[in-house]
């Protein structure tokens, strides 16, 4: 049987050895680079159906320099079925790990009612809320995030 914390080398995992305490410290771990960030809730099925659009989003972002990086609301280092989850998915990427006091700090980012939630950070360290438009939405969804770059 196959270690369930044994990644391929296209996954990374950053906040686990220095949690960070805010979302300032992880924008500013992305200076001069632009990223998506996908928040999503591992039990939550509407995250899981855009995880389908994921690849081709991944194409995307690849040509438009964009790294995508994703955070789980409910996931903490030990989790088993977050770790299956996202082999499962296919999420590889960079994942951010979060704690609760960076879950806590989620809250200043005025998000709720997006989940799954996509924020982009442009080179300017300017963050973006993609509001109602989904991977899923396809063309419309990348030519939102071309629009806020």
């Amino acid at each position: 049987m196959a270690n369930i914390w044994s990644f391929p080398s296209d996954f990374q995992f950053i906040g686990k050895e220095k949690p960070f305490k805010t979302f300032t410290e992880v924008f500013d771990h992305f200076k001069n680079k632009q990223a998506l960030f996908c928040l999503w809730f591992k039990r939550d099925h509407l995250c899981k159906n855009e995880f389908k659009h994921h690849q081709k989003l991944k194409t995307f972002l690849k040509s438009k320099d964009i790294e995508l990086v994703y955070g789980c609301y409910n996931q903490n280092e030990n989790d088993i079925p977050w770790a299956k989850e996202i082999k499962e998915h296919k999420l590889s990427g960079t994942h951010l790990y979060m704690n609760k006091q960076l879950y806590d700090d989620s809250r200043n980012l005025n998000i709720s009612g997006y989940i799954p939630v996509y924020l982009l950070l442009d080179k300017n360290g300017k963050v973006k809320l993609c509001k109602k438009l989904k991977p899923k939405d396809g063309e419309k969804f990348y030519k939102l995030i071309e629009s806020l770059l």
